[in-house]
């Protein structure tokens, strides 16, 4: 029984592990996104400010 606990254990850990790592991986992922659906916003606004003033340059 000892030699199946220490599977089942090791088991475990190994899935502790990549629970870990891919819920860091997914944060990190959760932080770009909202940077980059930030700077699409901008870049947003920005081309739309430059069409309204400059509208014969933009056609």
């Amino acid at each position: 029984m000892e030699t199946t606990d220490k599977a089942a254990n090791s088991a475990h850990e190994s899935f502790d592990k990549f629970a870990s790592t891919t819920h860091q991986a997914a944060e990190a992922f959760g932080e770009k996104g909202d940077a980059l659906k930030k700077a699409e916003e901008q870049l947003m606004k920005k081309y739309l400010s430059y069409v309204r003033y400059n509208p014969w340059v933009t056609q």
